[in-house]
């Protein structure tokens, strides 16, 4: 059985997830957007990476670079909290009626903890299911907020509730 072009794609995406962690730290090391395609972008960022680490800076992954990346990124993550992505994937950005797991459970918990904050804003029970209750708190977050009422968490929503939950404070 060969390599296959997913398995090469998973292997690239998590060689980049390494390199876009590790620019955070290290300035010279450009960002790049992990998506599993070893592009210009991808290949500037090796590089980089290989010239500030003394490895020859060939813009190849060899086995060389491959190891030092996964060991500054094992350091990296062995050092800091990570941030947890719970958000719906870019071809769904939205979470609504009906919806049920993690994202929705978080969405919940910030709801409550702002509803004991400020006590115009309703609080959900937090069940993990985007239910009636949960969608009409959305929706006074969303008016309080000043921000178009719909009831769904689309990005800015989202962004606006993990803001103000993590502060305990609306946005004005």
């Amino acid at each position: 059985m060969g390599y296959s072009d997913e398995q090469k794609r998973s292997h690239i995406e998590e060689l980049q997830t390494y390199l876009h962690r590790i620019s955070y730290e290290d300035p010279k090391i450009p960002r790049v957007i992990p998506d599993g395609i070893y592009g210009p972008e991808t290949a500037d960022a090796v590089r980089a990476f290989q010239q500030a680490y003394g490895l020859t800076d060939s813009g190849e992954a060899n086995s060389a670079t491959w190891e030092k990346a996964a060991e500054v990124y094992r350091t990296l993550i062995g050092t800091l909290a990570e941030a947890l992505e719970v958000f719906p994937p870019r071809s769904r950005v939205m979470v609504q009626s009906g919806d049920a797991g993690l994202a929705v459970l978080i969405i919940q918990s910030i709801l409550r903890v702002l509803g004991e904050a400020y006590a115009d804003l309703p609080r959900p029970e937090v069940t993990g299911l985007y239910d009636a209750p949960t969608a009409e708190a959305v929706k006074a977050f969303q008016q309080r907020s000043h921000y178009p009422v719909t009831g769904d968490v689309d990005l800015l929503t989202w962004n606006l509730l993990a803001s103000s939950g993590a502060e305990h404070r609306l946005p004005r």
